[in-house]
């Protein structure tokens, strides 16, 4: 099966708020474990090509070492470098 397909995961302390791309499919899900082994196994048959995870001050650590396990791809992003153009204040593109 090809990979195909984009989530994004907005991690707190009580909860990950799981975004499916293309579409609009949301599921929030407890963060704790398991319902992450029950998260992981859905990312497993829907295979997406890449997982976007939150950084968030070691809340995120218990999903991004599952999907490291299983093989999922997966980027751990700081959510303060990570802003719409529009929010920028430093004048810059991002780019470079």
């Amino acid at each position: 099966m090809e990979r195909q397909g984009f989530v994004g995961i907005d991690v707190s302390s009580g909860w990950l708020d799981v975004a499916f791309r293309p579409g609009t499919e949301l599921v929030r899900v407890n963060n704790e474990p398991r319902a992450i082994t029950r998260l992981v196994r859905m990312l497993e048959r829907r295979q997406p090509e890449l997982v976007v995870l939150e950084a968030s001050g070691g809340y995120e650590m218990a999903v991004l070492e599952r999907l490291l396990a299983k093989e999922i791809p997966v980027a751990l992003l700081n959510p303060r470098q990570v802003r719409r153009p529009s929010e920028r204040s430093d004048g810059e593109d991002g780019c470079g």
